[in-house]
């Protein structure tokens, strides 16, 4: 029996490593979009209209030193996502480890 894993996600994002000192700004094109970091808070406005309805959501998130955000799009701005995000040499570091196991048993 062999040992299979599922494809390593190889997509590429930009994104910074958080620290306190860590400042960004984005506000989308139209607007609607304003994110702001700035002392590890993450802070997010985002407008939508309608012919029916108007809303807006603010959104707080409290990052701790070490956090990645990631750059997503013109239209998206900023994501803090939620899986767990390294550097190429980190995922080589953590593929090499297993890179044995690939035997035919």
């Amino acid at each position: 029996m062999n040992r299979y894993m599922k494809i390593p996600d190889v997509t590429l994002y930009a994104g910074v490593k958080v620290d306190k000192e860590t400042k960004l700004k984005f506000e989308s094109e139209d607007g609607r979009i304003k994110q702001e970091l700035s002392d590890l808070k993450f802070v997010q406005v985002e407008k939508r209209k309608a012919e029916n309805f108007e809303s807006e959501t603010k959104t707080i998130i409290y990052l701790k030193e070490g956090m990645v955000v990631l750059f997503e799009n013109e239209n998206r701005g900023y994501v803090v996502p939620v899986d767990r995000y390294v550097r190429i040499s980190e995922a080589l570091e953590d593929l090499e480890c297993i890179k044995d196991l690939d035997k035919e048993e």
